[in-house]
């Protein structure tokens, strides 16, 4: 009896499957409580900082094929299909391209061949606040101010991230946390980042550096210049937040102030010869170190870069160069902004088309827009604070 009651119900099932327009074979019974498969629960949406991106997870659903996420802009509407979290046989997936600002509804069904179950509650989230981090050695802080889709400053809810820290100099930040160096200290300190931008759980991920200034985060490292060695370290990243395994990726720099990792390459801004050294990056290791741009600078700072430039900052010019980023690390040619800084210490750039420049003699940072040819325009103080050092776009 048992054994016909199960092979009817397969019989239905398979007379039943047709296309799916999400991909796939399944049936098409209506979505509800399906013989032999479970309900993905403890469904549930985090913001990742500064990625304009939702990281979406569940636990597993029994006896489930796959998975697929759906979402939209209004509650029990979703009308978003993504490619990525279609058909998918883990327990978590990933959203981009979102806006900042605008709530989102997110659904997960779990399917087999029986049929589909949706999770029992929706995830919603407003996505993705932008901030501008920006580090005050006089007090030993890092403030932010919310950044809105124009570029622009929310003054109104500018404020302190985090305190306690001992000469900060580089901001790194991973999905919901922040790694900032410690100069005074020779340490790296890991915060986590509450959805409002605020600091919070600090505590000491390592502390084996010496002068560490510039951070940055790349495929399961962090990469951290060691001004006093002329060095950059690199450190395994743990779950936990905590950094392991800690070497010396490469030496020879000269007096190196900034550093960014593009398309698998490193580029160092060397302040003491006005040169920018370019090295290949794998797996916590740096190599092949060449000299990609020299000539023209003045007392090399800060350095960023988008998908098309490396911007440099020139701390005695007063300006910001900006360098075409050609293929195997090679900066064919670069162009200088004009003189209209004051002592620009640190830039960080944006994808919302904006650059931020730190100026340390007026302790403000200044706000331009990014010109076809790479070039600053338009440029104009937006924040100011009784020191201005790293500035650091999430």
């Amino acid at each position: 009896m048992n054994q016909f009651i199960f092979i009817f119900i397969l019989i239905i099932s398979f007379l039943s499957c047709k296309f799916n327009p999400l991909g796939g074979n399944h049936s098409q019974i209506e979505i509800g409580n399906t013989p032999f498969l479970g309900t993905p629960e403890s469904f549930f949406a985090t913001p990742s900082l500064g990625n304009l991106q939702v990281n979406l997870n569940w636990t597993d659903a029994k006896n489930a094929d796959d998975y697929s996420v759906s979402y939209g802009t209004s509650s029990g509407i979703y009308e978003n299909i993504v490619d990525n979290c279609t058909n998918i046989k883990t327990t978590s997936c990933i959203i981009n391209n979102l806006k900042i600002g605008t709530k989102y509804y997110f659904k997960v069904t779990a399917r087999n061949i029986f049929g589909s179950i949706n999770a029992k509650n929706e995830a919603a989230i407003t996505c993705c606040q932008r901030y501008l981090y920006v580090s005050n050695s006089n007090d030993n802080s890092i403030y932010y101010c919310q950044v809105s889709d124009d570029g622009s400053l929310s003054i109104s809810t500018c404020g302190t991230a985090g305190s306690g820290f001992s000469g900060p100099t580089g901001i790194a930040i991973l999905n919901s946390g922040a790694y900032i160096s410690n100069s005074s200290n020779n340490s790296v300190t890991y915060c986590q980042v509450s959805g409002t931008g605020i600091f919070y759980g600090c505590s000491t991920a390592s502390a084996s550096f010496s002068g560490p200034n510039a951070i940055v985060v790349d495929s399961g490292y962090i990469y951290v210049l060691n001004t006093n060695l002329n060095s950059v370290s690199s450190c395994k990243i743990l779950g936990n937040g905590i950094l392991a395994s800690c070497i010396t990726a490469v030496t020879g720099f000269n007096i190196p102030l900034g550093l960014t990792i593009k398309n698998g390459f490193a580029y160092i801004s060397n302040s003491n010869n006005n040169t920018v050294s370019s090295c290949a990056v794998s797996n916590g290791l740096l190599s092949s170190c060449n000299y990609v741009a020299a000539g023209g600078f003045a007392q090399l700072s800060g350095i960023d870069s988008n998908n098309d430039y490396l911007f440099v900052t020139n701390f005695v010019g007063n300006s910001v160069s900006s360098c075409v980023l050609g293929g195997n690390g090679v900066l064919p040619s670069c162009l200088f902004s004009s003189a209209f800084f004051s002592h620009t210490s640190n830039i960080s750039v944006g994808s919302n088309g904006f650059a931020y420049v730190s100026n340390s003699t007026t302790n403000n940072v200044s706000a331009c827009l990014i010109g076809t040819n790479g070039v600053l325009t338009s440029c104009n103080a937006v924040y100011s604070n009784t020191s201005v050092n790293t500035v650091k776009l999430n």
